[in-house]
């Protein structure tokens, strides 16, 4: 039973992912599918059942624990979630703030590795010539594939998509 404060909005879930997997959840707008994933993350109170997610017990997860366990999800947002001012380079270079040292991220000091990462995916996703363009001037197509390169650049062990492709032409999804 999952809920918001003391709301239960779903119940009765019986859903379990191994290691390799690929699921994909459909239903109509408003069925839950987003609280869903916002449950693996921690963002949605667990009351009742049990759930665990990477071995973490979600209903009495500690705050050091859920951090743990956030580093290793990557989340692609439906809302994309990106940082306007910051370019597409710098957006997808935060997926891997876990990874670097909290000065070197600060002062934008990357290693020739991390760097190569990062446009190895922006090439992946076709974004790549807009690397030092600055988000808020993308269309929503190219935000949604800075999302997906910046979620997968954290090499995460489980990668949450709400609606990945929405927002991308059926030649490039």
């Amino acid at each position: 039973t999952l809920g918001y404060g003391k709301t239960i909005v779903l119940h009765d879930i019986d859903l379990e992912i191994k290691k390799g997997e690929f699921v994909g959840i459909i239903g109509p707008s408003g069925a839950g599918k987003t609280t869903l994933l916002m449950s693996i993350v921690g963002g949605v109170k667990v009351f009742s059942g049990n759930f665990k997610v990477l071995g973490f017990d979600m209903r009495n997860i500690r705050k050091r624990d859920l951090l743990k366990l956030r580093q290793q999800i990557g989340i692609i947002f439906q809302g994309y979630n990106l940082v306007n001012r910051l370019n597409v380079l710098d957006n997808v270079m935060s997926g891997m703030l876990k990874n670097i040292p909290f000065l070197r991220a600060l002062l934008k000091y990357y290693t020739d590795e991390e760097l190569a990462k990062a446009k190895e995916l922006m090439e992946v996703v076709d974004i790549l010539k807009h690397a030092n363009k600055r988000c808020d001037e993308l269309s929503g197509g190219q935000k949604q594939r800075v999302a997906i390169a910046r979620a997968l650049s954290g090499d995460p062990k489980i990668l949450l998509a709400d609606e990945p492709v929405s927002a991308l032409d059926p030649n490039i999804a």
